[in-house]
């Protein structure tokens, strides 16, 4: 057997990423994979929920509805019934910094998709009677996704109470109160202010060249007039909002904890290593059996099940480092949070053994090597960057740049951002009808 050393390593090139513009001020961006005949097409908005003016929460998401129901060329559903005669998966989603509107199908009908997707820019139809109906629709959808479940309500006031200063506290789905008096007027206004080329970024990953995409690119888009680009302001959160706390009691609860930490993400953070050192210490706290709730609360003491945690670095603006869990029975909620914080607060004063960074790096990273197999979630990764103005290289450099984040770059962020002046803490509760 050959000596181990002796024994070549083959590590994948970065794929080729390219990029252009139209004079329009279209964005095209193109991330080259050609292990299969297939290409994942993202058309992006620079608009979600966090854009929305008071009382008229939920027009991104509404309009996102809207969209599919008719244009210049197709009729209400034709373009997804096209689609789907062609093999495609297609769908759209609103998030609280853009709109996005997508299709993976055969590399040879890339431009089907592309002729649909600049026909719904430019030429929404978005008649009153449609949205009667489609409003309908997401308020049956609200009815039934959070307003009769109280996990759900729960979060969605914690955001509104963690986001102090931030337009991220606006809910994605809107309001119910909004929701009753949102006009199709409003949602038209919307369209013709943000559905522009100017406002727009196409992201394409798969199997097609440089030069047959803009050719492709051109023939679709660049008629378009651009329109007005719209000044975007990240959403950024006070520097020291202060401990805030919530109790809520609703019916048909379980009893749950919520915490949030006010903390930027890559676009908005002075340290790109402090960013880096929050991904991993999320890792470390609460992913896989190995982290330290799951060791230590979840196995040792017994105290809570299902720890869940987040932490969304590509955020357009500043963010939050989220942690849930629920109780074991006879555990207090006051008695969990204090042992939750406990694991927190020790990642302040002792430094991580470098085996235990290792682990949570080594599992991050392959997170990021599988997820990045599919085409779906590169061009998904590659809208997010080009929407935070980060650079695009990042999709590659990602697992070097957490090789570089050390114990004592945990240990300065930790005693940054794991302070009660950052900290956001919900309390949720059955409702006793009896009693109150």
């Amino acid at each position: 057997m050959p000596d181990q050393a002796s024994i070549p390593t083959a590590v994948s090139p970065p794929a080729l990423t390219h990029e252009f513009s139209l004079p329009n001020g279209l964005r095209v961006i193109l991330r080259e994979d050609h292990r299969a005949p297939v290409v994942a097409c993202h058309l992006c908005y620079k608009v979600g929920s966090a854009q929305e003016p008071p009382g008229q929460s939920g027009m991104s998401h509404a309009l996102e509805h809207l969209m599919f129901e008719g244009s210049s060329k197709l009729d209400s559903g034709q373009a997804s019934s096209l689609l789907e005669r062609l093999g495609a998966m297609e769908n759209a989603y609103t998030t609280q910094d853009m709109t996005v509107f997508h299709q993976t199908l055969a590399s040879h009908y890339l431009e089907v998709a592309l002729e649909i997707g600049a026909d719904m820019m430019s030429s929404a139809l978005l008649p009153d009677a449609t949205f009667s109906r489609e409003i309908e629709v997401i308020k049956a959808e609200r009815r039934l996704r959070t307003d009769s479940a109280a996990d759900t309500i729960a979060h969605e006031r914690f955001q509104s109470v963690a986001h102090l200063m931030s337009s991220y506290r606006t809910p994605i789905i809107g309001w119910r109160e909004d929701l009753e008096r949102l006009t199709n007027a409003e949602v038209r206004q919307w369209y013709q202010q943000w559905y522009t080329p100017s406002n727009a970024t196409l992201v394409v990953v798969g199997d097609v060249g440089l030069p047959a995409l803009k050719a492709m690119v051109e023939r679709q888009f660049a008629h378009l007039p651009g329109g007005t680009p719209v000044v975007y302001k990240r959403p950024r959160e006070l520097q020291a909002p202060g401990e805030r706390r919530l109790l809520l009691k609703l019916a048909g609860a379980t009893p749950s904890l919520m915490l949030g930490l006010n903390v930027p993400s890559l676009s908005t953070g002075s340290d790109v290593q402090d960013i880096h050192a929050l991904r991993l210490l999320a890792v470390i706290l609460a992913v896989g059996l190995g982290s330290r709730i799951n060791t230590n609360l979840v196995r040792a003491e017994q105290v809570l099940i299902s720890p869940v945690i987040s932490y969304n670095a590509a955020a357009v603006g500043d963010t939050l480092l989220e942690f849930s869990a629920r109780p074991k029975p006879g555990v207090s909620l006051a008695t969990l949070e204090k042992k939750v914080w406990a694991q927190f607060q020790l990642l302040t004063s002792e430094l991580v053994s470098l085996p235990e960074l290792e682990r949570a790096r080594s599992q991050f990273e392959a997170s990021l090597v599988y997820a990045r197999d599919s085409i779906q979630t590169q061009a998904e990764q590659l809208s997010e960057f080009a929407l935070t103005g980060m650079p695009l290289s990042l999709l590659d450099s990602e697992p070097t740049d957490l090789r570089a984040v050390t114990p004592e770059h945990l240990r300065q962020a930790a005693r940054r951002w794991f302070v009660r002046d950052q900290l956001c803490v919900t309390h949720l509760m059955p409702k006793d009808d009896h009693h109150e």
